[in-house]
């Protein structure tokens, strides 16, 4: 599939198929998980919902932002409060 993809696409974008035949490896890296994990390995929402969330705090707070430890401080109460989607995990 990839080969195609970078055969129809090499003349129209060729640094782009470049790009993604340096990195395809990595990019197909979540194929080596359970199927039941693959949509959280491969999507960014969870770091697009943090940054979100840090972006909307941060707005409100930023005065109170005296130096970085305070920052970092408000960014861990942030995550902290996140409810992430839990993935059993083996122990072996």
């Amino acid at each position: 599939m990839a080969a195609a993809f970078i055969q129809k696409y090499q003349s129209i974008y060729p640094t782009a198929v470049e790009c993604l035949n340096r990195d395809l490896e990595a990019c197909l890296t979540f194929y080596a998980f359970p199927k039941a994990h693959w949509k959280t390995i491969r999507t960014t929402n969870i770091i697009e919902r943090l940054f979100n969330e840090v972006k909307k705090r941060s707005h409100k707070m930023a005065a109170a932002f005296r130096n970085e430890d305070s920052c970092l401080l408000m960014f861990y109460a942030v995550i902290r409060s996140l409810q992430f989607k839990n993935i059993p995990m083996p122990t072996k």
